[in-house]
C-alpha cells in the first residue's frame, strides 16, 4: 500500500552551477548560459532571485559584451541572447566566471567557473596590414603581413585569398620584387627572399593592399599600409645634372655635381672627398674653378667654368681624387656658340723677311678675349704700332656677318728690326675695340750691296782713321748673317796722289766690315772711298779732306830786359785739329850749334788745355838774368826747345827748336842781341823785344794761365822801363 503523497523541498542555497555551459561560438554571436542557485544537493533553489553575474576568464585582452548580470528566476539566471552577451576576439580556452550579489552561499565557494570554450573568427570581412612595411634603406627587402580579418579584426584562418601589394605616393618610384602573395591560414607575409624593394628614396610612401581572388569582402577589399621613409643607400658614384646646350664661349656656367648611391639617390660623402672636372671631349680649354672638396655629409657642388672654343659635342667629366670611393661620370654632349665681338686680336706673328709679304689673321673677340662672332660684315685696317719700318702690301680685309675672323694676305715691311707690332682697326661694320699684336722681328733680305756705316770724316796726314761698311739687302737693311770679303780703293781728286795704307781687305761681321787703322798721308781735298765686294753693288763714300798733321812750329824767343831782370817767353804754334798732350819747353845756352842743350836754364812743363789746342800761344817762361851772368860767353846761341821731352808725336821735329846768338860787348859791358834763326824771322831779322812796364807783383813778360807754373822770381828793385834788344849785364 502506497502512503500518502509528500513534498521534498530544496535545501538553502549552496553553491552556483552552470546548468547551460557557452559553447564554442563565432566571434560577436550571443552566448546563452544558464546558472542556478542550487542547494548542497544540488537541487534548484527556486525561491532564490539573487542576481548572478559573469565575468571573462583567461581574457587576453578580450571583453565580455553584452548584459552581464540578471536577476534569478525560479532559483535561476538564463540568458536567452536578447541581452547580447558576446566576445568579439577569437581565441580558445576561454571560460565565464558566475558571481553572485545576495546572501552568502552556505557552499565551500561563491563563485562558478564554466567549461572551457572558443571564440572562433567570423566570415572574412576586410584585410588589415598586421606587420607595417618599416624604414628601410634603398634596394633593401620590405617584409610588410597582410590578414584577411572578420569584422571583429579577428584572422580568418580558413580563408585564403590572393593579395597584391601597389606602391603609393610613389613620386615615380616602383615597388620592385613579389609585389603578389597567396595568404596561408588568412596571412600573407612578404620575406626576404621576395625581394619586395623600393629604390628611390623618399618619404611618405605607403603600400596598398588589394584582394584578388574570391568573392568581395563585406568590408572592403584594400588597406593602406603605414607611412615609411626609404632611405639612400651608401654613396657609390658621381653625376653631372644635365647642362644645358648650347652655351657661349668665354661665358661662365654652372656644373652641378652630385654624389649618388647605387640607385641614383643623392647621399651625402663620409668624410672629406676632393673631386674634380676635366675635358673629355673637344678641342679647347675648361678653365674656372675645377676641384672642390665635398665636406663629410654633402651631396653636391656646383662648379662655375667657362670654355674657349666654339664647337659642338664638348663633354666633361668629373672624378673623384681622394675620400669616397665614388665612380667617374661624363656629362651630356654641350655645344658652344661664339659670344658677341666686343674687340678686335691679332694673332701671334712669327719672324719674317723685309720686303717678303706675309699673312696677318684677325679676330674679333668677345669680353673674355675668346673668338666672338660680329653680325654684320666688318671692315679692318692694318697699320703699324710700333718699329719704324713702313707698313705696305694688302692692309685691309673683312670679317663677314657670323664670322669671327679674316685672313689677310700680302702684307710687307720695310725695315729689319725687332718689337715690330701692328695695330688692327674696324673701319665699318660692328664697334669693336682695336687690338694690337704681339711684337714680331723682322729680318733683313737677301744681300744685294754696299752701303758706307761709318764715313770716312776729315783726318790729319799723320793720323789714322776708321770706316765701316755694311752689306744690305734691296731695302737698305743691313743683312746681318752677311760675311762677305770687302775691299776698300782710293779715289784720287784731281792734282793728289794719295795712297791708302792700312788692312784694306775685311771680312763682314755681322753684316758691317769695319777698317781701323787707314791712313793718307798727302795732305788734299775730296778723297774718297770705293768698296766692293764679290757679286754686291759697290758703294762710294762721302768726300773727305786730310790735313796736316799735329805740328809744334813758329817758336820765337822773346826777351824783355829790365833794370834788375831778363825776362824769357817764347811764342809757338799748334798746327792741326786736336789738342796735343802734355808737352816740354826746356831753354838755355848753346855753343855747337846742336842739341842737347849746352847749359839749361830750366825747363816749363806745358799742361793747360788751352795752351795745347791748336793756335798761337805765347809761354813765359823765366828771369833769366842770373843764369847769364854766369854762364854767357860770347857768340852763344840763347836756345828754347819745344817738346823737350818727346810726347808730342809731330808731322815735323825741325822746327822745335828758336835760337838767338848772343854777342857780348867786352868794351861796353853789355850783352848785345845778334841776329836770331828762329824759324819766324830771317838770318838778317832783329829779334822782336816786347817793350814792357814792370811791377813788383809781376813776373811774367806776357800773361800765363794758371796751368803754366810760374818759374821767375820778383825782382829785388823797382821797376824801370825796359831796353829793347839788348840787357845789362854787371860784373
Amino acid at each position: 500500500m502506497d502512503s500518502n503523497p509528500f513534498n521534498i523541498t530544496s535545501g538553502g542555497a549552496h553553491h552556483l552551477a552552470f546548468t547551460t555551459q557557452p559553447v564554442t561560438s563565432a566571434a560577436g554571436v550571443t552566448l546563452t548560459p544558464a546558472v542556478a542557485i542550487q542547494d548542497e544537493f544540488n537541487n534548484t533553489v527556486t525561491t532564490d532571485t539573487r542576481t548572478i553575474t559573469l565575468t571573462l576568464l583567461n581574457r587576453r585582452g578580450a571583453t565580455l559584451l553584452g548584459t552581464v548580470s540578471l536577476a534569478a528566476t525560479n532559483g535561476v539566471a538564463t540568458w536567452t541572447g536578447v541581452e547580447g552577451l558576446n566576445i568579439r576576439r577569437a581565441n580558445v580556452d576561454y571560460s565565464l566566471q558566475a558571481g553572485h550579489g545576495g546572501a552568502p552561499l552556505s557552499g565551500p565557494s561563491q563563485t562558478q567557473d564554466s567549461t572551457a570554450f572558443t571564440i572562433q573568427p567570423g566570415v572574412a570581412h576586410h584585410l588589415a596590414f598586421t606587420t607595417h612595411p618599416a624604414d628601410t634603406v634603398a634596394g633593401q627587402p620590405l617584409l610588410p603581413q597582410v590578414t584577411i580579418q572578420d569584422e571583429y579584426n579577428n584572422t580568418v584562418t580558413a580563408d585564403d585569398r590572393m593579395i597584391a601589394l601597389t606602391l603609393l605616393n610613389a613620386g615615380g618610384a616602383t615597388l620592385n620584387g613579389t609585389t603578389s602573395r597567396l595568404t596561408a591560414a588568412g596571412v600573407a607575409a612578404w620575406i626576404a627572399g621576395d625581394a619586395l624593394n623600393v629604390t628611390q628614396a623618399g618619404s611618405g610612401y605607403r603600400l596598398r593592399a588589394t584582394r584578388t581572388s574570391g568573392a568581395p569582402f563585406p568590408g572592403s577589399d584594400t588597406v593602406d599600409s603605414d607611412t615609411f621613409t626609404i632611405i639612400a643607400a651608401a654613396a657609390a658614384r658621381l653625376s653631372i645634372a644635365n647642362i644645358p646646350s648650347p652655351q657661349s664661349v668665354g661665358v661662365a656656367f654652372p656644373v652641378l655635381v652630385r654624389v649618388l648611391d647605387a640607385f641614383d639617390n643623392l647621399v651625402g660623402v663620409s668624410g672629406a672627398t676632393t673631386i674634380t672636372l676635366t675635358r673629355v671631349a673637344g678641342t679647347g680649354n675648361l678653365t674656372g674653378t675645377l676641384t672642390q672638396t665635398l665636406a663629410a655629409g654633402q651631396s653636391a657642388t656646383s662648379f662655375a667654368v667657362t670654355y674657349d672654343t666654339a664647337e659642338a659635342g664638348v663633354t666633361v667629366r668629373t672624378d673623384r681624387t681622394a675620400g669616397d670611393l665614388l665612380a667617374s661620370f661624363t656629362s651630356n654632349p654641350i655645344n658652344f656658340s661664339p659670344s658677341a665681338a666686343v674687340a678686335l686680336r691679332i694673332d701671334p706673328i712669327g719672324p719674317q723677311t723685309a720686303g717678303v709679304a706675309f699673312s696677318v689673321t684677325v679676330r674679333a673677340v668677345d669680353p673674355g678675349g675668346l673668338a666672338g662672332t660680329v653680325t654684320a660684315n666688318t671692315d679692318v685696317q692694318l697699320s703699324r704700332n710700333s718699329g719704324s719700318g713702313t707698313l705696305g702690301g694688302t692692309l685691309t680685309g673683312t670679317i663677314l656677318a657670323g664670322q669671327s675672323s679674316v685672313t689677310i694676305n700680302g702684307v710687307t715691311y720695310s725695315r729689319a728690326e725687332s718689337g715690330v707690332s701692328l695695330t688692327a682697326t674696324r673701319t665699318s661694320g660692328d664697334a669693336l675695340t682695336a687690338g694690337n699684336s704681339p711684337t714680331f722681328d723682322v729680318g733683313p733680305g737677301a744681300a744685294a750691296a754696299l752701303r758706307f756705316g761709318a764715313q770716312p770724316t776729315n783726318t790729319a796726314g799723320d793720323a789714322t782713321f776708321t770706316v765701316s761698311v755694311e752689306v744690305i739687302d734691296g731695302l737698305a737693311n743691313v743683312v746681318t748673317t752677311a760675311a762677305n770679303a770687302i775691299t776698300l780703293a782710293l779715289v784720287n781728286p784731281a792734282g793728289c796722289s794719295g795712297t791708302l795704307s792700312g788692312t784694306i781687305t775685311r771680312n763682314a761681321v755681322g753684316g758691317v766690315a769695319t777698317f781701323p787703322g787707314l791712313q793718307i798721308t798727302q795732305v788734299c781735298s775730296g778723297y774718297q772711298l770705293q768698296a766692293a765686294a764679290t757679286g754686291l753693288t759697290g758703294a762710294t763714300s762721302t768726300p773727305f779732306s786730310v790735313t796736316p798733321g799735329t805740328n809744334l812750329t813758329g817758336a820765337v824767343i822773346e826777351l824783355t830786359t829790365l833794370a834788375m831782370r831778363s825776362d824769357l817767353s817764347v811764342r809757338y804754334k799748334i798746327d792741326g785739329s786736336q789738342t796735343i798732350g802734355t808737352f816740354r819747353i826746356t831753354y838755355g845756352l848753346d855753343r855747337d850749334n846742336a842739341l842737347p842743350i849746352d847749359e839749361i836754364f830750366g825747363s816749363v812743363d806745358i799742361t793747360g788745355a788751352a795752351l795745347r789746342a791748336p793756335g798761337d800761344h805765347t809761354v813765359a817762361l823765366a828771369d833769366i838774368r842770373p843764369q847769364l851772368r854766369q854762364f854767357l860767353r860770347d857768340a852763344d846761341d840763347l836756345v828754347v826747345q819745344l817738346d823737350s821731352n818727346n810726347q808730342v808725336t809731330e808731322t815735323t821735329e825741325a822746327d822745335n827748336v828758336a835760337r838767338t846768338r848772343l854777342r857780348l860787348d867786352l868794351a861796353m859791358s853789355r850783352v848785345l842781341f845778334a841776329t836770331s834763326r828762329s824759324p819766324l824771322t830771317t838770318a838778317s831779322s832783329p829779334i822782336p823785344l816786347a817793350r814792357t812796364s814792370r811791377s813788383a807783383s809781376t813776373c811774367r813778360a806776357t800773361p800765363t794761365p794758371a796751368s803754366v807754373p810760374a818759374t821767375c822770381a820778383s825782382p829785388s828793385s823797382p821797376s824801370r822801363p825796359g831796353r829793347t834788344r839788348r840787357w845789362e849785364r854787371t860784373s
